[in-house]
């Protein structure tokens, strides 16, 4: 019974101890005014006020915008029209395949929008063959040398869709006008005739004369799409679209 009162003794004894200590500590802080004039003790290291200990976010640093600076292009491109398309207006026709070139000047925002003007120029030439239409008979069939060119100007709308860092997509619309150059010329194919030519009298009925084009302005429809890379005041674009024929290229350029 003497060994239990000693040591609740000594636990109480020690719970005095600790709660003394702990009083002095509490008064050793000076307590400080907030704004409101409430006091509160002044912070430990490492707690919620000591701005040094908390953490920061590090946002990265957004692209520079180039606020409507001129930008030069030159562009190279595949240009052709599918067989598929072609037979949908002549039974008998050559494929079309070939090249385009031109310059261009970007103006606005690379990250957000560009307006485009390019000045371009497409072959439109075939190699000379017949050409029947479809649901004409073989005597309409036409022998045809066509060696044409179009020069065209149009101004093209993009919006600019971030993918990464320097890598962007694109997509746009635009109308311009373009004139056709060149010659284009047919002549009559003759029907199978069983007579000798020298007495065949459907040779008074063959001529050559120019195609009969309708207009050599026409107006032009564009539409692209594709993938741009820049880097410090140097862009690259992969371009595919329809610029009255179907299109796929490569485009570089530096800001002016």
């Amino acid at each position: 019974m003497l060994g239990a009162m000693k040591l609740i003794a000594s636990i109480i004894t020690a719970l005095v101890a600790s709660l003394f200590t702990a009083n002095i500590s509490f008064a050793d802080q000076k307590p400080i005014k907030d704004r409101k004039g409430a006091s509160r003790l002044q912070p430990k290291s490492g707690s919620f006020d000591d701005m040094e200990a908390a953490k920061r976010v590090v946002l990265p640093a957004p692209r520079k915008a180039h606020n409507w600076e001129p930008h030069l292009s030159m562009h190279v491109r595949l240009v052709g029209i599918p067989n598929e398309i072609m037979g949908i207006f002549f039974e008998e026709h050559q494929p079309y395949i070939h090249g385009s070139a031109g310059l261009g000047v970007d103006l606005g925002d690379p990250r957000s929008e560009l307006v485009t003007i390019e000045l371009d120029w497409t072959g439109m030439s075939f190699p000379d063959s017949n050409w029947l239409e479809v649901g004409a008979g073989p005597s309409s069939a036409k022998f045809s040398q066509i060696d044409l060119h179009m020069l065209s100007l149009d101004a093209t709308y993009k919006t600019i869709i971030p993918i990464v860092d320097a890598l962007d997509f694109y997509v746009g619309g635009g109308l311009g006008l373009a004139g056709l150059l060149g010659t284009a010329q047919t002549t009559e194919v003759l029907p199978i005739c069983t007579e000798p030519i020298a007495n065949c009298q459907h040779w008074r009925n063959v001529s050559k004369a120019d195609l009969d084009l309708p207009t050599r302005v026409i107006p032009v429809v564009h539409v692209t799409t594709g993938l741009k890379l820049e880097f410090e005041g140097f862009r690259a674009r992969l371009d595919m679209g329809f610029k009255n024929v179907f299109y796929v290229g490569l485009s570089a350029g530096l800001d002016l």
